[in-house]
């Protein structure tokens, strides 16, 4: 089993908790990292996130070739303040489509690591919002 594995996510820390951000190339990945970043928290990884596993959690890592960067459409590539070696708390999986009104947590496992998953669309307006709502959610649900 892999300890170290790089994935096509975007990653943020809100308030130390990981947050990736799964989907394909223009599913919504930098925008809502850079709403994310506007409400707050702290960018880790546009586009590329190293995973690494230390004792029972998985820890986010910028890519070393684009650590602190993210692409702005419409703009261009811009360099922004980083963190690294934080603890993934949830994933969230970009969809382009309607979200279900009510879901039960899923969960996905890494590098044998179970993570709680939720289904998000990243261009609706509350989508930073729901965001941290699942991500605080889920923290609560690990306190029980």
């Amino acid at each position: 089993m892999p300890e170290e594995i790089d994935i096509y996510a975007s990653a943020v820390s809100v308030n130390g908790n990981g947050v990736l951000l799964i989907g394909e190339s223009k599913s919504g990945k930098s925008d809502l990292t850079l709403r994310l970043l506007h409400d707050g928290a702290e960018l880790v990884a546009d586009d590329r996130t190293v995973l690494k596993k230390n004792g029972n959690s998985v820890y986010a890592f910028p890519n070393p070739a684009i650590k602190g960067l993210i692409e702005v459409r419409g703009i261009g590539l811009m360099t922004f303040p980083f963190t690294e070696n934080i603890p993934v708390a949830a994933i969230f999986t970009l969809i382009n489509k309607e979200e279900k009104r009510t879901v039960e947590t899923n969960y996905r496992e890494i590098m044998g690591i179970k993570i709680p998953v939720w289904e998000i669309n990243p261009f609706y307006a509350s989508a930073a919002i729901k965001v941290k709502l699942a991500l605080h959610k889920t923290l609560l649900e690990n306190r029980e």
